[in-house]
This record gives C-alpha cells, structure tokens and sequence, in this order.
C-alpha cells in the first residue's frame, strides 16, 4: 500500500518545466494516473481486510447452534448395544446412524442402564424417530422412593407419528415430576412398539434426549451435538498432546530412530533404557516412534 501510494505522489509531482502548449495534457495525465493508483490502493486494502478477518474469526472458538442435553441414548452407533439388559421380543440392529428395534411378539422391550442425572433435571425427553405404524412408544423407572416399574409415578407413554419420514417427538414426563432430588432411578426400559404389535413391527430411533426444560428439548439439534462433541475430544487430545510435549525427549527419540536406521542397535538400546529410567515408553508403529509416560 506504501508502495502504490508513493506511486500516485510521484506521478502527480512535476519534476521539470512543462512548455505551455503540453501543460493541460500532461496535467490530466498525471490526475488520470493518481486516480488510478488511489483506486489500486483501495482495491488492495479491501483484499487485505478479506484475507484477515476470515483468519480471525477462524481462530476464535467454534460456537455451535444447540443446547446440551443433561443425559442422551444415543441411538445413532452400537456403542450402547452392550449396555442393553434384559431385552425381551425384539430385535435390535445399528444400521447406517440410527437402530431398528423390530418386534418378535408383543410387548418388546429393553432394560438400560441410569443417567447419573436427578429426576428434576430430565422433565422432557425428546426423541428422533420414524416408522410406518400405528404404534405407541412408553419409558418407564424404577424410583427408589416408589417401588417398581409400573407403579404410579413410573410410566410415560405418547404415540409415535406414522410419516416413514424422520420425525421429533418432545415428551412431558409428568410421571414423575413430583420426585424429589432425593429420589434415584435404577433401572430404566423402554418400549419403543408398545400397544398389541405383531411380530415384524419395526421403528427406528437416533436418539433419547433428556432435558430440564421444554425450550432446551426445542434447541437441540442433534448433528450440532455430535459435532460439539467431535470438537471437544479433538481440543482435548491436543491439550494433552501439548501437556505431554517435551522437546528433550522428543530429541531423544529421534536420535534413538536415528540409530536404529543406521543400524546402531547399541546406540538404539541405550537410548531406550535412558528414557525408560526416565519413567518414558516408547512404542514403534508403522507411523514412527512414539512415546508416552508409564
């Protein structure tokens, strides 16, 4: 930009005496030229801006558009396949994002384990959803205060919309609104196909998402969630990559991989054995050598 302007200064300063007959012409030269340069300058400067302000929004934290959920089944891997217990007439299979639970007689249902969440902060639970039938779906608890499942203060139910499209559902659960933050659940089940279904009735769920308030079940946005979620192992991961850099052994091992590629196992060993008295492990991977503390 100094460049350009110095540019424009120069060409609009007369350096010797113009005869009168070229004065007028080589004036309107001369505006014509620092008009241009000026406009050059602009056009630079504008580019600039578009070059740094991308960088600086990019460098702040990422913001994603979605409330948290104070606790979530999440449907949408098998990760929570082995937490299943006591799953009775149904069948259930995690496709591509989502699980099927299909019917094999009536009155399907499983048994999962507890959110480590008070019954005062799940009043909502919203659900992503689709299925082709008439069917219901129920939650039902085992408080400590009331007995078992079943009991007044249990129970949930609600009917799922039968669109074959994906579907939300936020669900009040008045049930047990009444507990007190002393209460604890043991148990949770769900029947997602609950009301006379016949073998080969089917739903599939992404999710059960718990919420303290109806406006938080309304803001969540489940992709933004996993995302979120994505973001923060990976900062994680990388605060304790930092947290765990040290450049001594870093330096050590290279000299150590040095070594072994010149085929000074000797050197290789001692090396190894320095940084294990050190507390230091080092593991070979097709990636190179890595360390860690033990």
């Amino acid at each position: 930009l100094q460049k350009v302007a110095f540019f424009g200064i120069m060409v609009a300063i007369p350096r010797r005496r113009t005869p009168p007959n070229q004065k007028g012409n080589l004036t309107m030269k001369r505006k014509l030229i620092t008009a241009l340069a000026l406009l050059l300058a602009f056009l630079m400067m504008g580019s600039a801006l578009a070059t740094i302000i991308p960088l600086a929004i990019s460098a702040e934290d990422k913001t994603f558009n979605t409330t948290d959920p104070v606790f979530i089944y999440d449907f949408s891997n098998d990760s929570l396949l082995s937490t299943f217990a006591n799953t009775a007439n149904m069948n259930v299979e995690t496709r591509d994002g989502y699980t099927t639970f299909t019917a094999t007689a009536n009155d399907p249902y499983t048994w999962l384990w507890c959110p480590p969440a008070k019954p005062s902060q799940m009043k909502y639970v919203k659900i992503l959803y689709r299925t082709t039938g008439n069917y219901k779906g129920e939650f039902f608890c085992t408080r400590s205060d009331n007995g078992t499942m079943g009991s007044a203060g249990t129970n949930q139910q609600w009917k799922w919309d039968p669109t074959g499209e994906w579907e939300t559902i936020i669900v009040d659960l008045t049930a047990w609104k009444d507990a007190k933050d002393s209460v604890t659940f043991s148990i949770f089940r769900i029947d997602p196909l609950e009301g006379g279904v016949k073998a080969g009735s089917s739903i599939d769920i992404k999710y059960y998402a718990f919420f303290t308030t109806e406006a938080d079940a309304n803001g969540f946005d489940f992709d933004e969630y996993k995302a979120k979620i994505a973001y923060e192992e990976e900062q994680k991961k990388a605060e304790e990559e930092a947290a765990n850099a040290d450049p001594e052994i870093d330096a050590l091992v290279a000299e150590r991989t040095a070594a072994k590629k010149a085929k000074n196992f000797a050197e290789a060993d001692r090396i190894r054995d320095l940084l294990k008295e050190r507390g230091i492990e080092i593991i070979d991977t097709p990636q190179g050598a890595k360390w860690r503390k033990v």
